[in-house]
């Protein structure tokens, strides 16, 4: 029988998991303990071995199990994360204070930029596709470029390499420094804000989803789409093109839309040129297999 070949940063992904696992164990008879999420926690990773496991021959199958099970994965990890924090972190709005200083300190970031003409119903609404369409961008950022640079190519390891280390690098700061943005801490304080239909649908369902969760900082929205921005630049300057209103209205949105601080944007996206440094100059090494042969 085969060995299975795990990718390195695939290791990285079943320790980080089991690590999830475990601080759930922690919180297990917390009244509000996510133990729901043990099932969905043990079923990625058995998910990923699954994929080493075996070699699946059509099309479909075999770009699921070579990039496509990142999806669930990463999902179920901010999940997880975001349920988590909260429970070992008592810290309440001190994070949140902080980041108010700085934005007042380095960009005159006070409520009052809130009750200006920014919040205007076609802006807050094209913030509100902004916003939503960046949950498609890890996924349209690697199917794209998958057909023409497939699993051990140099490029695509490149791109895999900077998925994996952006969306994991935002969920390490969740738990080093976990803030939630002026969305909630200032929700008495702040004018609502004016959208139509998809805007209303994403505040709430987004609120369902995350509220109470400390992921505001680092800004993922803006660190993920400025490599997003990159990748496509060098490697498909057509997607670019297409994606690039979306890039900028995601970035635009985490601070129109209240979810993150300036401060939260600033630091991803001085985050995002270490990510890419990273992900080519140690990609083939991160996510291509021991024994396999790099291409470009």
């Amino acid at each position: 029988m085969t060995r299975p070949r795990f990718r390195r940063l695939e290791w990285f992904l079943l320790v980080f998991q089991a690590f999830l696992v475990a601080a759930l164990l922690g919180v297990w008879g917390h009244p509000q303990s996510p133990r729901n999420l043990g099932p969905y926690l043990a079923g990625t990773m058995a998910l990923l071995v699954w994929c080493r496991s075996v070699t699946p021959r059509n099309g479909f199958a075999r770009g699921f199990c070579e990039w496509g099970y990142l999806y669930p994965f990463i999902l179920v990890s901010y999940l997880a994360t975001g349920r988590l924090t909260p429970l070992y972190w008592n810290v309440g709005q001190v994070h949140d204070a902080l980041l108010a200083r700085v934005d007042g300190v380095l960009f005159g970031v006070t409520p009052g930029l809130w009750k200006s003409g920014i919040n205007h119903p076609v802006i807050v609404e094209l913030c509100a596709y902004g916003y939503v369409s960046y949950f498609l961008f890890g996924l349209l950022l690697v199917a794209s470029l998958y057909r023409r640079y497939p699993s051990h190519t140099r490029v695509f390891a490149t791109v895999y390499s900077a998925v994996v280390v952006a969306f994991y690098l935002s969920y390490l700061g969740y738990w080093l420094f976990p803030a939630q943005g002026p969305r909630y801490i200032w929700k008495e304080l702040l004018e609502p804000l004016k959208g139509y239909a998809l805007a209303d649908y994403a505040f709430n369902t987004m609120d369902d989803v995350s509220l109470g969760f400390y992921d505001a900082f680092p800004s993922e929205h803006t660190m993920f789409s400025v490599i997003a921005a990159v990748i496509w630049w060098r490697y498909n300057r057509r997607m670019f093109w297409i994606m690039s209103p979306f890039l900028v209205l995601a970035v635009a949105a985490t601070v129109i839309l209240r979810y993150h601080w300036v401060t939260d944007v600033v630091v991803g996206a001085a985050l995002a040129p270490l990510v890419l440094w990273v992900s080519e100059r140690w990609g083939t090494w991160l996510a291509i297999p021991p024994g396999y042969r790099k291409r470009r």
